[in-house]
C-alpha cells in the first residue's frame, strides 16, 4: 500500500500529488490510502470532509482507500518504509514494506503532462455540496464556443523553482507588467493558428492586478473568483474562519481550467492539476510561460544587487531553496558570518523535516497523541536540544498538555539561540496570545 499524508499545502498540491501517486500505485501493483487529516482548508475533521468533497476515479485495477480506520492502521505499522524526499519514491519500488508512506510537503512529479491521455486514466472527481454547486457554472462555461484559460498565481509558493512575488522581487512591478504583455500574445497566436475568430478568456488568479491587466490586453474576459487572498493562503483561510468559500472559488477555478479548449500559465502545480484532471483539454494547446526564476536571475545581477534580491527573498519565505540561494550569495561575496548563520538554519531544518523520531513526534501530535509525542521529545531533546525547530515542537506539546508557561519558555529559549527563525516567532506570539486569552 502507499499511504499518502496530505500536507498543510495548496489544493493544485495536493490533488496533483494525488494523481500522481495513483499512477505510480498502479504501475507498482499497490493500493492507495489517502490521509486527509491535514488538509488546511477545513478547521476540524478535514479528512472526512475532504472526503465528502473529492473521490479519486481510476481503472479497477487501482485499488483506492480513504477509511479512517485503514489509515490509523497503516500509520502504526511499525515496518513502513517513509520516503524521505522525491528521489527515494522510484526506489521504493524495491522495498519489501508492505507500506510506503509519502508525506505531501515536497512535489512529487512521476506523472507527467506528456503521459497524459485523453480522458485521463485516473481523476479527481467532486462530490457532494461542491459538485452540486459548480457542475452547472463549468457547464455554462463549456456551451459558448472556445475558450482560452490564463492561469496566474503569485506569492504563494506555487511556482516550481522558486516564488515570483513582490518579496522576492524588489522589481516586480516591471517584470510582471512584461509577463502579463507575454500572456496576452500568447493568447492571440493560439487563437490565430486555430482559427478562433472571437475566443473567451477564462482568467484564474489571486493578483487582482493581473486580472484588470488581462482584461485591458484581451477582449471577451471572464472571472469567477470573489475572495482573492492578499497574503499566503494559510494566513489567508486562518483569517477568514476557514470559509468553504474559499475552497470553492479554488475548486472552481481548477475545475473551469480544465474545461478550457486551450490553456496558458506559468509553472504552477494548480494549473498541472487543471491539464492533468481534464477530460477534455488538449495538452497540445497548452503553454507554460515561464515567469522569472529567482535563482536564474541572480547570477545576471551584480554582487550588491544579487544580496538585496536574495535577501528580499528570504525575508518574504524562508524555505530551504531560498536559504541557500542567500547563503550561496553570502559566500560569493565573503560575509563568512553571515553565510554560517544561514546554513546553520538549514541544517536545523533538514533534522527537522528528515530525522525519524523528530517525524514520530510530529505525526503524534497532529493526531493528538500527546503522551507518546512528550515520550519520543525527551529522546529528541537529549540529541537536538540546541535546535530551535525542535523546541518549537516541544513548546506545542507542551501547549497541548496545558502548560503554557513552560511552553513559552521553550520558545523563548529557541529565540535566544536563533532570533531569525520566523515559523519561531510566529508559534512563540500565538502561545503569548493564547496564554494571555486564556488569563
Amino acid at each position: 500500500m502507499v499511504l499518502y499524508r496530505v500536507g498543510r499545502t495548496g489544493l493544485g498540491h495536493v490533488l496533483s500529488a494525488i494523481l500522481n501517486l495513483a499512477m505510480w500505485a498502479r504501475r507498482e501493483g499497490r493500493g492507495l490510502v489517502i490521509d486527509a487529516a491535514n488538509f488546511q482548508y477545513f478547521a476540524n475533521d478535514a479528512h472526512r470532509q475532504f472526503c465528502e468533497c473529492f473521490a479519486l476515479e481510476g481503472p479497477k485495477d487501482l485499488a483506492v482507500t480513504t477509511n479512517p480506520t485503514a489509515v490509523r492502521a497503516l500509520h502504526d505499522d511499525p515496518s513502513k518504509f517513509h520516503v524521505r524526499n522525491p528521489e527515494d519514491l522510484p526506489r521504493a519500488s524495491e522495498r519489501p514494506e508492505r507500506v510506503v508512506l509519502v508525506h505531501g510537503t515536497w512535489l512529487i512529479s512521476v506523472y507527467p503532462l506528456a503521459a497524459r491521455q485523453t480522458p485521463p486514466l485516473v481523476r479527481v472527481a467532486l462530490r457532494g455540496w461542491l459538485r452540486e454547486r459548480i457542475d452547472a457554472n463549468i457547464a455554462n462555461l463549456r456551451n459558448g464556443g472556445p475558450i482560452i484559460g490564463i492561469y496566474f498565481r503569485h506569492g504563494n509558493g506555487e511556482h516550481l523553482l522558486g516564488r515570483f512575488d513582490t518579496g522576492s522581487f524588489p522589481d516586480y512591478a516591471a517584470r510582471l507588467g512584461e509577463l502579463q504583455r507575454r500572456y496576452a500574445q500568447h493568447a492571440k497566436d493560439i487563437a490565430a493558428a486555430q482559427g478562433w475568430s472571437a475566443p473567451r478568456h477564462f482568467i484564474a488568479s489571486d493578483n487582482a492586478g493581473f486580472v484588470t491587466a488581462m482584461r485591458a490586453l484581451l477582449p471577451n474576459c471572464i472571472t469567477l473568483a470573489q475572495k482573492l487572498p492578499d497574503r499566503n493562503y494559510a494566513e489567508h483561510l486562518a483569517s477568514e474562519g476557514h470559509d468553504p468559500e474559499i475552497l470553492f472559488e479554488a475548486v472552481q477555478d481548477a475545475w473551469a481550467l480544465s474545461a478550457c479548449s486551450a490553456l496558458i500559465y506559468s509553472a504552477s502545480l494548480f494549473a498541472r492539476l487543471a491539464i492533468l484532471n481534464s477530460e477534455t483539454l488538449d495538452v497540445t494547446l497548452t503553454r507554460d510561460i515561464e515567469a522569472p526564476i529567482l535563482k536564474h536571475v541572480i547570477p545576471k545581477l551584480s554582487p550588491r544587487q544579487a544580496i538585496l534580491f536574495a535577501e528580499s527573498a528570504y525575508r518574504a519565505a524562508q524555505t530551504t531553496a531560498n536559504a541557500m540561494l542567500l547563503a550561496a550569495e553570502y559566500a560569493r561575496v565573503g560575509d563568512v558570518v553571515s553565510e554560517v548563520k544561514i546554513r546553520r538554519r538549514i541544517e536545523w531544518h533538514q533534522v527537522w523535516t528528515s530525522d525519524s523520531l523528530i517525524r514520530q513526534a510530529r505525526i503524534a501530535v497532529s493526531q493528538s497523541r500527546l503522551d507518546q509525542a512528550q515520550a519520543q521529545m525527551r529522546r529528541i531533546l537529549a540529541l537536538h536540544v540546541e535546535n530551535p525547530y525542535v523546541l518549537m515542537l516541544h513548546a506545542r506539546i507542551l501547549r497541548g498538555r496545558g502548560k503554557h508557561d513552560e511552553a513559552i519558555a521553550a520558545l523563548r529559549a529557541a529565540v535566544d539561540i536563533d532570533d531569525g527563525i520566523s515559523e519561531v516567532n510566529q508559534e512563540l506570539a500565538v502561545q503569548v496570545a493564547s496564554r494571555d486569552a486564556i488569563s
